[in-house]
């Protein structure tokens, strides 16, 4: 697998998943989070005044993807 666009250094600073037998390793969880990407997201101030409106939990069904497939349609 080739690194198109990315520093020689990428590889070599993550583990590969399996070893040469092709054994998958055990992970940790600095491992994990290595692997997990971070995004930001901005809403407007009306989003989130909708989202409150709607009760407990609202926190979570804001950042379900039914909440962002359901606002393409």
């Amino acid at each position: 697998m080739e690194n198109i666009g990315r520093s020689p250094l990428y590889s070599m600073k993550k583990k590969p998943l399996t070893n040469q037998a092709g054994q998958v390793r055990e992970l940790t969880r600095k491992a994990i989070r290595a692997m997990q990407s971070a995004s930001e997201l901005r809403y407007s101030p009306e989003v989130v005044s909708y989202f409150k409106k709607t009760g407990e939990g609202w926190q979570i069904r804001m950042r379900s993807n039914e909440a962002m497939r359901s606002s393409n349609e």
